[in-house]
């Protein structure tokens, strides 16, 4: 049975709700930001355009700087959680030796370090890295962000209408 255009507006209204959208951003992880530190103005083309001829191979360094990702390097952090006062800081994620990693604050203090596949508790901090493939040195940006702001980004870019 066709909805009415009022059952139709509120249905649209419920699926555009900051609170579904709230928990859809939690559920779905939304607010947890991972991206790799790419060197200014030709990092980005080199890294996207990097082709490994071999899995896990990683392009080389330009100019020595190790810090930035150049092509191939990975993560994933499964989970993060932080104190309030660090909800939309970024986070520096270094790469240790093989399954190693150190977190640091935005004044490169470092707040924990850890290895892969565990839960790190430090600082009012909880993480667990699930994959990071790098070379030891490359630096990687983490963030929590408040499920509210997020929310509310997608809630912009929702396009939502009645069809029909």
């Amino acid at each position: 049975k066709p909805l009415s255009v009022s059952q139709a507006t509120t249905e649209i209204e419920l699926i555009k709700s900051r609170a579904l959208l709230g928990k859809v951003v939690d559920d779905l992880q939304l607010n947890r930001l991972q991206t790799p530190d790419l060197f200014p103005v030709i990092g980005p083309y080199l890294y996207r355009t990097f082709k490994p001829a071999r899995d896990g191979e990683l392009a080389q360094p330009l100019f020595g700087l190790t810090q930035y990702a150049w092509g191939g390097e990975k993560i994933e952090v499964f989970q993060l959680e932080v104190p309030e006062h660090l909800l939309g800081e970024k986070l520096t994620l270094t790469a240790g030796k093989p399954g190693q990693f150190s977190l640091y604050d935005s004044e490169h203090n470092l707040l924990l370090g850890g290895a892969l596949n565990r839960v790190v508790e430090g600082h009012g901090i909880k993480i667990q890295v699930a994959t990071l493939q790098a070379r030891p040195g490359t630096d990687f940006t983490v963030s929590r962000q408040r499920t509210l702001s997020t929310a509310l980004i997608y809630q912009n870019r929702l396009k939502i209408a009645e069809a029909g």
